[in-house]
């Protein structure tokens, strides 16, 4: 006997969405971390470090 969509268990059909919603979901938030963690480096560095002080310190410094 062939199955047809109409024979289709309806709950794997429920069980595979709400799989894929939780799964959505979970990435949705990690990119959001992801997204407020970059920006929130990056504000943390442009504060932290003077432009003219980045590097390994290995050049003369003249000061007028």
């Amino acid at each position: 006997m062939s199955r047809n969509s109409s024979d289709d268990d309806p709950g794997f059909w429920y069980h595979f969405r709400s799989a894929f919603a939780v799964i959505l979901s979970f990435a949705v938030i990690l990119g959001s971390i992801g997204y407020v963690g970059k920006k929130a480096y990056d504000t943390y560095i442009s504060f932290a470090y003077a432009d003219d002080y980045q590097g390994a310190g290995e050049e003369e410094l003249s000061v007028r």
